[in-house]
């Protein structure tokens, strides 16, 4: 929780008191003031204040799980709340407290795009769980990048891949049966690959993903599978490396080719040919 006051000072440098200021079962974890700030007890502030305006930021956090506030303020009536929802950790509803304008409440610029509302002294504030997580996620937004050595005497392909985006829904990525998934790292750490219904794969444990996997490919050189991966992908980018000796006569099932044999080739070639 984070906790914005605005003072106007006039007059001499001195002391201010100031009660009531954080909420039960909360604690302190980040003062950001050019005026002297010390935290008292009983949820107390004392202030050193001088001729000015000044910003106060105050970062706390609950020690227990929150359902219910009453706020109690020392300096005004109502203060106005802004709330930063987090859908994909828990939908909450928010009870008891009256919606406001943010971009008229007079609230910091950077919180004006989230829901703002008034709170009034001894008001009960209560936080309605609805449900945890997001029971409609976007779907996963995933891009590759793969590189593909050809073996000197043509027998398979070296593999090497490079998967970027964010995951939302599917926490696994499997490798089909056809390639033999050899070496997988996420954000530069080796993952462990492990087998689930006959496919070796990872475990994904962050929302964004930064894959790279070496694998091996050794059936008809001819027909290799676009992805392998046992997941759709948004785009899908491979750059073929051939040895010397071998030269691509043309390439289907992709939307752009370049560099084959047959690429090469216009209309305009065949009538001067002819």
């Amino acid at each position: 929780m984070t906790h914005w006051f605005q003072l106007s000072v006039s007059g001499r440098s001195r002391e201010v008191y100031v009660k009531n200021v954080l909420p039960d079962n909360s604690t302190i974890m980040a003062i950001d003031s050019k005026l002297p700030v010390q935290p008292e007890q009983n949820k107390h502030l004392r202030i050193h204040v001088r001729t000015g305006e000044w910003i106060i930021k105050i970062n706390t956090r609950f020690t227990e799980s929150v359902q219910r506030l009453t706020p109690n303020f020392f300096l005004q009536e109502s203060e106005i709340w802004s709330f930063n929802a987090q859908p994909h950790l828990r939908m909450i509803r928010l009870n008891g407290i009256q919606g406001v304008d943010p971009k008229n409440s007079g609230v910091p610029l950077e919180w004006q795009s989230y829901p703002a509302y008034r709170v009034k002294a001894n008001q009960p504030v209560t936080f309605q769980e609805q449900h945890r997580g997001d029971p409609e996620p976007p779907p996963d937004q995933l891009s590759i990048q793969r590189s593909l050595w050809l073996d000197f005497d043509g027998n398979g392909y070296t593999i090497h891949d490079k998967i970027n985006g964010t995951i939302n829904k599917n926490w696994r990525l499997n490798m089909t049966p056809l390639i033999k998934l050899g070496r997988a790292s996420v954000s530069g750490r080796d993952q462990l690959l492990t087998e689930f219904e006959n496919q070796s794969g990872i475990e994904i444990r962050t929302g964004h993903l930064d894959l790279t996997a070496d694998s091996r490919y050794s059936n008809r050189i001819s027909q290799l599978p676009a992805i392998g991966w046992d997941h759709s992908m948004n785009n899908v980018c491979a750059h073929l490396n051939l040895p010397p000796g071998w030269r691509l006569l043309a390439a289907s099932g992709i939307d752009t080719v370049k560099g084959s044999w047959l690429g090469r080739w216009r209309l305009l070639d065949f009538f001067w040919h002819c």
